[in-house]
């Protein structure tokens, strides 16, 4: 009796791992590991891929991506020029006769094909806390463009449209972040975006990365600025006409040349930046001068 009550009293027990079971490393992989977990159902970025890189808070993702997706897709139907008319269902109504399984293999059907005819798929951004990643499927669309006509729908709206968004940033082409991929597709896309540019537009080149040290800074910035067209185009690093805006998450990465006239314009693609830009020139449009008010 001795030798059994000494094993009670010596024996102890893991609490956590009694609650948790095997599984106690997935209930601490976002607290104690400090890594963000991953969906695994997401597509992975692919080179040649436009796309839109969305900032917001962490844990937001998810209202993030659908804020901006209602935004995208509207200013996706603004853009097209020619929208294709949604193709008629051709299986008929369910009917009295049509048995259960009938019309649930019909609703399959139904989602398969709206699922071929999206427009955006959201993208593996890498576990990276506070990133959405968006391919724009329409190759004919530039990202550019769609990302102006989401700014331009906010400023002819008056009011706020988002809570969770921060940055709504183009991509017009998408890689792998290394220093190789870099070297295969800068000389052709930035040679080809500045063809159209004229020569005497400044130009600078804007370099933000998350969770990489492997493209280095200057080293990126060096190796798009070789590419430019021509060689004696000015640099003005301070107010420039053309912005190369070079991302990095992770492992993914894009870039895009910016033209005259949108990067400063439009805040940096700082959509809450625009937000309270909008809010601010209300308060004063509407606000009685100090003369109505004597």
């Amino acid at each position: 009796r001795s030798a059994l009550g000494s094993s009670r009293l010596h024996t102890t027990f893991d609490v956590e791992s009694i609650l948790m079971g095997k599984n106690k490393s997935q209930y601490l992989q976002g607290s104690r590991s400090g890594k963000h977990p991953r969906p695994s159902y997401l597509l992975a970025a692919s080179r040649g891929m436009q796309g839109i890189l969305i900032t917001c808070q962490r844990t937001q993702e998810k209202r993030c991506f659908r804020e901006t997706y209602d935004l995208l897709s509207d200013a996706l139907d603004g853009l097209s020029s020619n929208p294709e008319e949604v193709p008629k269902n051709d299986v008929s109504p369910v009917t009295q006769c049509e048995s259960i399984s009938e019309a649930l293999e019909r609703e399959k059907r139904e989602l398969k094909t709206d699922a071929k005819a999206a427009k955006l798929i959201q993208l593996d951004a890498g576990g990276v806390a506070g990133i959405v990643l968006i391919q724009i499927v329409d190759a004919s669309i530039d990202a550019v463009d769609l990302v102006v006509a989401v700014f331009d729908r906010l400023n002819t709206s008056q009011h706020s449209l988002t809570r969770f968004v921060e940055r709504i940033i183009p991509l017009q082409y998408i890689f792998r972040a290394s220093t190789a991929d870099l070297d295969e597709v800068a000389p052709q896309f930035i040679t080809e975006r500045f063809a159209n540019i004229p020569g005497d537009a400044s130009y600078s080149c804007k370099y933000e990365h998350r969770c990489n040290d492997t493209m280095k800074r200057m080293d990126t910035i060096h190796k798009v600025a070789a590419c430019v067209i021509p060689v004696t185009r000015p640099v003005n690093l301070k107010n420039p006409d053309v912005v190369v805006a070079i991302q990095v998450v992770k492992n993914v990465a894009g870039v895009s040349v910016i033209p005259p006239g949108i990067y400063s314009n439009y805040h940096e693609f700082r959509f809450r930046a625009a937000t309270d830009a909008m809010i601010k020139s209300q308060i004063e449009v509407t606000a009685p001068s100090c003369s109505d008010a004597i």
